[in-house]
């Protein structure tokens, strides 16, 4: 695996084991054993569902230890120390001619590589439409750089083209309308050489993915539930070129680091970098991984990137009075799937799980919305995600 000019490589990796969907795996190699970059390591599992676990690094097998997750729990992790080169694993080749697309993703374990949001995974039957989501995470509040997304957009483009003829429907590359006109002209000129995929300019707003793919399709996108539509990040689209053409598993994920310190940068990084490794600060902050507006915050030291972690923040922590819900009904009027936070709230305060049950809270897509129109200041994302958790 060649290192791109802004690889991070940190010198021992931890790869999970388990995720917020499999809780079980059956691990592969022992302590003492030397891997490589997609060495099998262990195979984890949903039910009857198998899915495979690779090493993202080349070196040796130094340990099993917890350590926390980016949902804020205790899993078990593989940790590999990284010897700096990067073999790949020989077995690894790239997709064969008349290969299905679908098996070979399917043995390099990517299937639900977006686990943020309504993002769906990918599916090969009953699919009306693909939306590639290239606008950057943080849009809303930053300018954000355009390298990358220059960088990859013939390897996305051809990536998303092979998927969607694949699947026998329309892929569409969604990008912001402020994206500069030097990187919409090559995008556009990209697309214009396929006869599946086209670009889609779309206003950046909190939930937008659920309110373009109403109007355009009049599917209701709901978290864990595929209802036709596929809906991926860009970053997905580049880990499927990557296994296309090299036959690599995700071993890397590009992260966006916004820091109140020094601004943004993009990094490449090995899966299983520990997040503190990745921030230079001796201060004191608040870490949360996703958007700024609905991330989930970093609980722990110990915390790792997995494949679904594309974005970091850093700031520093507010101390702000304590603010109590004052009954308003913002957060209920912004809601783009009608749902009513403030009663989840009082609700979830009761302990009522009863009433719970009746709020419909398996509809939220955890955009954020809510904590954005507060005028109380409560996270009231974070708030319904404990009452989610209460049913669970």
């Amino acid at each position: 695996m060649a290192l791109s000019e802004n690889m991070f490589s940190p010198s021992v990796v931890y790869i999970p084991l388990t995720d917020a969907k499999a809780k079980l795996a059956s691990v592969k190699v022992e302590v003492g054993a030397k891997v490589q970059v997609g060495t099998l390591v262990a195979e984890k599992y949903f039910g009857k569902e198998k899915t495979p676990v690779f090493s993202s690094v080349s070196g040796k097998v130094v340990a099993f230890e917890n350590r926390v997750d980016v949902d804020g729990k205790e899993v078990s992790h593989i940790a590999i120390e990284n010897d700096g080169k990067y073999d790949v694993e020989k077995t690894l080749s790239a997709l064969k001619d008349g290969e299905s697309l679908k098996e070979k993703l399917n043995s390099l374990g990517i299937k639900d590589i977006d686990n943020a949001g309504v993002y769906t995974g990918l599916h090969y039957e009953d699919v009306k439409a693909i939306y590639i989501d290239a606008i950057y995470p943080n849009e809303l509040v930053l300018r954000p750089k355009y390298e990358v997304l220059k960088e990859r957009a013939e390897k996305v483009v051809s990536t998303a083209e092979k998927y969607a003829k694949e699947v026998g429907t329309v892929a569409y590359l969604v990008v912001s309308n402020k994206i500069p006109v030097d990187v919409y002209k090559l995008l556009e000129e990209t697309t214009a050489k396929t006869e599946n995929v086209k670009l889609l300019k779309q206003k950046y707003c909190i939930g937008w993915q659920y309110k373009l793919v109403k109007k355009k399709t009049s599917v209701e996108l709901e978290i864990g539930k595929f209802k036709g539509v596929v809906l991926v990040s860009i970053s997905a689209m580049a880990n499927v070129a990557d296994a296309i053409q090299y036959g690599l598993p995700v071993v890397k994920k590009g992260v966006t680091i916004c820091s109140e310190f020094d601004g943004c940068k993009f990094v490449e990084v090995p899966v299983g970098t520990p997040i503190a490794d990745l921030i230079e600060t001796d201060e004191r902050v608040v870490i949360s991984a996703g958007n700024i507006i609905s991330g989930k915050t970093i609980v722990s030291d110990s915390t790792v990137v997995s494949t679904s972690v594309y974005s970091l923040n850093v700031v520093r922590p507010l101390c702000l009075e304590k603010e109590d819900c004052n009954r308003c009904g913002l957060c209920n009027d912004v809601c783009p799937v009608g749902i009513l936070p403030s009663e989840i709230i009082f609700a979830d305060n009761l302990a009522d799980e009863e009433k719970l049950n009746t709020l419909h809270l398996d509809k939220c897509i955890e955009c954020g919305k809510c904590s954005y129109v507060c005028p109380s200041r409560v996270n009231v994302l974070e708030r319904v995600r404990r009452a989610k958790r209460r049913l669970q």
